[in-house]
């Protein structure tokens, strides 16, 4: 049993929501439901969940991207998307690991502008491209020689050790 004014599994949404914070934009008609949930019903050009965006080849961009406007009437002359953007709207994040950056078997974690690569052991490097060197601590004892492999080494005995 939820307070009055308050309905969800978790009574933690609000019945007045549209009254007390409406959030849809551009005039958009806010509906709550049984269950609490809000939706906004969108005029003429808009759309999306809170009726954010505009309809068209002038529409209102998104993730930094601009457009001259005068009320809702973008000039043609478009400003590009901010850097790890693309699209129409500057909706979509571009994959900064489309092109297999990271290599040696590295996994690649796209972010926006930018990725990292989650070396392999026996590897380093902004790319996972340099060989940790694992003679560096001069591991072969008596003498003996110190070839470095990935992620290992291996020690070549003098005749007498082995």
């Amino acid at each position: 049993m939820c307070h009055s004014g308050w309905a969800g599994k978790f009574c933690d949404k609000d019945l007045y929501m549209c009254e007390h914070s409406n959030p849809c934009k551009n005039e958009a008609e806010c509906v709550i439901d049984t269950d609490g949930d809000y939706s906004c019903i969108c005029p003429e050009p808009f759309y999306g969940q809170h009726c954010e965006l505009k309809k068209g080849p002038y529409s209102v961009l998104l993730n930094g991207g601009t457009c001259n406007d005068e009320g809702w009437i973008c000039r043609e002359v478009y400003l590009p998307c901010l850097a790890g953007y693309t699209g129409e709207l500057c909706q979509t994040d571009v994959d900064d690991c489309l092109m297999r950056p990271c290599a040696n078997g590295a996994t690649c974690h796209d972010g926006i502008n930018r990725f990292s690569c989650e070396c392999p052991p026996g590897f380093q490097g902004r790319f996972c491209t340099i060989n940790i060197n694992d003679c560096v601590g001069q591991p072969c004892q008596n003498g003996g020689r110190c070839y470095d492999r990935v992620g290992d080494y291996e020690c070549y005995c003098l005749r007498d050790y082995g």
